[in-house]
C-alpha cells in the first residue's frame, strides 16, 4: 500500500480512534517512522478529533437562547433558570493521555518486534555456523583417521608392496599392498585416469596362473589414499584391466593397463 493509499484508506482515522486491528496498526507505525507526511496526517487527525470533542461540549450563546424562546413564544419569566455546571475537560484529557500512551506503546511494540526478529536471525546464523564447524570437524577427523590407517600399512613389514607398471609403455603406475598373513589387499592408484563412461577398473590377482577377481574401482569415486580391495590368500602377480560397469568374471586382456609380479 502506497503512502497516498494509506492516507485515503481511512485506516489512519481508525488508528487514532484505537479501532484498527493489530496487523494494520503495525503497518501504520512503520509508515509513520518512514514517511513524514503520514506522521503529519496522524497528528492532524488527532487535533481534529480533539477539537471536535471540545466543540460538542460548548454551551449555546445568549443570542441562540433568545431566538429559541422567541420561536416558542416564551419569555425568560416563563422558564426556569438553571446554572450550567462548570465544563470539565477531565475525560478529554484522559482520552488524549490514553492516545499518547497507545502511540508510545505502539512504538515500543514495534521496537521489540524488530529486536526479536534480529535475535532470531542471529540465533539462526549461530546455529548454521555451528553445524558447518561440526561438519568440517567430522570430515577433518575422518581424514586424519584415514591418513593414520594408510600410514600403518605403509610402515608395516607385514604388507608387501607390489608395483604395477604400464604394459603399453605409457606413464601409468599402480601400487598394491598385500598381506600374505591376513590376506588384506590395498590399492594405491597414482597413475590411472578416468576409464570413461560405463567403464571401471578391475584388479586381478594371478593365482597359480589363473586370474582371481580382487575388486573394481572407478577413478570418479576413488578415495584419496589407499583403497581396500577383496582379500587374496595367494598371488604371484597383480594386474588391472578396464571392464564394463560392475566388473567381469574373467579379465579382458586387450584392455590390460598395468601388471606387476610379486
Amino acid at each position: 500500500m502506497t503512502r497516498k493509499e494509506l492516507i485515503e484508506s481511512g485506516n489512519l482515522e481508525l488508528f487514532v480512534a484505537g479501532n484498527l486491528n493489530e496487523a494494520d496498526t503495525h503497518l501504520v507505525y512503520e509508515a509513520m517512522q518512514s514517511f513524514p507526511e503520514v506522521q503529519k496526517e496522524v497528528e492532524r487527525i488527532e487535533q481534529a478529533m480533539i477539537e471536535a470533542l471540545e466543540h460538542e461540549n460548548k454551551i449555546p450563546s445568549l443570542a441562540v437562547k433568545e431566538n429559541i424562546l422567541r420561536e416558542l413564544n416564551l419569555t425568560n419569566s416563563n422558564i426556569l433558570e438553571f446554572t450550567p455546571q462548570k465544563k470539565s475537560f477531565f475525560w478529554q484529557y484522559s482520552a488524549a493521555a490514553m492516545l499518547l500512551l497507545l502511540i508510545g506503546s505502539g512504538f515500543l511494540i514495534s521496537n521489540l518486534m524488530k529486536q526479536r526478529s534480529d535475535l532470531h536471525a542471529s540465533l539462526f546464523q549461530l546455529k548454521s555456523d555451528d553445524e558447518q564447524l561440526k561438519w568440517q570437524n567430522e570430515n577433518l577427523q575422518k581424514s586424519v583417521e584415514k591418513d593414520f590407517s594408510d600410514l600403518k600399512v605403509f610402515r608395516s613389514h607385514d604388507f608387501k608392496r607390489v608395483g604395477l607398471a604400464s604394459v603399453s609403455g605409457e606413464h601409468k603406475m599402480v601400487c598394491v599392498y598385500w598381506n600374505a598373513v591376513t590376506h588384506q589387499v590395498y590399492l594405491d592408484n597414482c597413475g590411472l585416469q578416468n576409464p570413461g563412461d560405463g567403464k571401471v577398473y578391475q584388479l586381478w590377482a594371478m593365482k597359480d596362473g589363473k586370474p582371481v577377481d580382487a575388486g573394481v574401482f572407478d577413478k570418479n569415486t576413488f578415495n584419496n589414499g589407499l583403497q581396500a580391495m577383496k582379500e587374496i590368500d595367494t598371488a604371484q602377480a597383480f594386474a588391472v584391466t578396464i571392464e564394463n560397469t560392475g566388473g567381469a568374471s574373467i579379465p579382458t586382456l586387450s584392455t590390460m593397463q598395468v601388471l606387476g609380479k610379486i
